[in-house]
């Protein structure tokens, strides 16, 4: 039941990291098209901006208005004053020799509104429609009270206006756009936005191409925007194709991007260590079921040779036969001691695990030490073959014995129950360096539980079935007591042969 529910808990997680993803993505490409649309914007704000500095500032001398501020004047004399003042002849000048000088279509047409009376309208207006301005006429400047304003803006001003009494207003009117400065306008505004774009602008007449400007004739301009000035003449559009920038769309998104990765990482990097901790959770638990079920074998065991041994003097020592009663006391005793001994293992893992274990070293003989345990071991397991070799018949070392000694004793043990049937130990020192090995033919260890054989608790099973009692804290107590003489523990294994070996450094 705890595999289903924790089984269903990790395919849930899975599916939420998933979620996440898609919701992440999808947050993503509409946080693109909106940066897309506020792009855009931008560049439609800049078209307008430079379109109407283009009307208002780059050709605001095609649009003049002369208004006359003597009341006392008539609209005739004021009419005929204007067309023959120097102001005049030099605004019609400037016309001129921009109709000539700039490589366009046409020639600007001169467009003239103005309110007289009906007596001076016909020489008046056929006089300046004509062009016969009389160049030899000369007007003082001074004695002509009138107020000239310039611009589209105060030409339409004027235009609108009902009463057009003592107002004269003429304007350029050009057949083509002057693109450069127009280009040059737009890059402005693009750089105040930080935007880089490559654009073509093109001028519609009718809805048929009439003229287009290119900056870059390479790129593709797949993106498209309109002019809305209301300084265009009816019937004229102008539209500009620009390139798709993706470093633009990218630094408007990166906040967003940004934030979308934090928070995606943040979300499947807790589940992903919810789910490692579901995991290492099954585990302990499974080695606590399988230390608890072990722990109390081995402790019943005993206790249970114990009990036997003290009832048989109680109640099958009626004869009072002293040595029966020894014999059943000294079984006690030996049943009490592996006790101890495997109270005192328990222990000793804890104030290993909390580093207050505090070594009692002293030189020691590490060979006659190793010669002893092999020995040890060859008497008690007849049945395998031991082999030790050195290259050295003395090796002194700083050691606290009784540890130190266990530590080696786990290793042999280990490749006893696990092994095959050869065992070889192997004690080399070569420079200031020192080797102690522990091999065995068995089948070894498989290569997934390398990296947990030695972590506490940790046992080999065959299956779900430990072949060989213990509590799997042997190796855990070897690697951390080697670790506190200052050396360290590595495993090696082969299909043919287990090695685990012990290294000192700085042994003089």
């Amino acid at each position: 039941m705890k595999n289903v529910k924790s089984n269903f808990v990790v395919y849930f997680i899975t599916v939420v990291i998933v979620v996440t993803i898609a919701i992440q993505l999808f947050w993503n490409i509409k946080n693109y098209e909106e940066n897309k649309q506020i792009l855009l914007n931008d560049v439609q704000t800049a078209f307008e901006k430079s379109v109407a500095n283009y009307y208002e500032l780059d050709i605001k001398d095609d649009y003049v208005i002369f208004i006359n501020q003597d009341t006392t004047q008539s609209e005739s004399d004021f009419f005929e004053q204007v067309i023959k003042s120097d102001v005049f002849k030099e605004e019609i000048s400037k016309r001129k020799m921009k109709a000539t000088n700039k490589p366009i279509k046409t020639k600007p047409n001169l467009t003239v509104s103005y309110d007289v009376t009906a007596d001076s309208l016909p020489s008046s207006h056929n006089d300046l429609m004509k062009n016969k301005v009389q160049t030899k006429i000369k007007t003082h400047n001074k004695n002509l009270k009138t107020r000239i304003l310039k611009g589209i803006k105060n030409f339409d001003s004027i235009t609108n206006l009902k009463n057009k009494k003592n107002i004269i207003s003429f304007a350029t009117v050009r057949d083509s756009i002057d693109f450069l400065l127009v280009s040059k306008s737009f890059d402005n505004q693009l750089k105040d936005k930080d935007i880089k774009l490559s654009y073509t602008i093109e001028h519609y007449r009718s809805n048929a191409l009439f003229d287009h400007y290119k900056n870059d004739s390479n790129s593709i301009l797949p993106l498209k925007i309109k002019s809305n000035s209301k300084y265009l003449p009816k019937n004229e559009e102008l539209v500009v194709r620009f390139s798709n920038p993706k470093y633009v769309l990218f630094k408007y998104s990166l906040a967003g991007i940004l934030l979308s990765l934090i928070l995606s990482l943040s979300v499947i990097s807790c589940l992903l260590y919810l789910v490692q901790i579901i995991r290492k959770q099954k585990k302990i638990d499974a080695i606590k079921n399988d230390l608890i079920s072990n722990i109390t074998h081995e402790f019943k065991t005993p206790i249970t040779t114990a009990s036997a041994a003290l009832e048989g003097v109680k109640f099958f020592n009626n004869e009072k036969d002293l040595d029966k009663t020894n014999r059943y006391i000294e079984i006690s005793q030996n049943q009490l001691k592996k006790l101890e001994i495997l109270v005192e293992k328990f222990l000793e893992t804890a104030y290993l695990e909390n580093e207050q274990l505090q070594l009692e070293k002293q030189r020691e003989n590490i060979v006659t030490l190793l010669y002893e345990l092999v020995d040890t071991f060859a008497k008690s397991n007849p049945n395998k073959i031991f082999t030790f070799e050195t290259n050295h018949d003395s090796i002194l070392l700083d050691i606290d014995l009784f540890h130190f000694e266990n530590a080696i004793s786990n290793l042999i043990d280990n490749a006893v129950k696990h092994g095959g049937d050869a065992i070889k130990i192997n004690l080399d020192k070569i420079h200031d360096e020192l080797k102690i090995s522990v091999s065995d033919n068995g089948n070894g260890i498989k290569k997934k539980n390398l990296s947990y054989i030695f972590d506490k608790f940790f046992r080999e099973a065959q299956g779900n079935i430990h072949t060989v009692k213990g509590f799997g804290i042997g190796l855990f107590y070897t690697k951390k007591i080697i670790e506190k003489h200052g050396g360290n523990i590595q495993v090696e294994c082969s299909p043919a042969l287990t090695t685990f070996s012990i290294y000192f450094n700085d042994t003089k």
